[in-house]
């Protein structure tokens, strides 16, 4: 999440580009692509959690992610 999270050092705080990973359910994906704003804003939702798998990762791990 690093990489998504990168602080931009020449902007104050609460100007930073906050982004996250929104899931698509598979059956939405045509709706995402080609649908409308409104529609795509719709599937804008919190996932459940158990749609992640996320953990502690070894130094070594997290020295390739950098």
């Amino acid at each position: 999440m690093r990489r998504m999270h990168k602080p931009e050092p020449n902007l104050p705080p609460d100007a930073q580009d906050k982004r996250s990973v929104i899931p698509i359910d598979a059956g939405d994906v045509e709706q995402w692509l080609r649908g409308t704003v409104d529609e795509a804003q719709s599937l804008l939702r919190l996932a459940p959690v158990e749609t992640f798998d996320a953990g502690p990762v070894s130094a070594a791990s997290q020295s390739l992610l950098l």
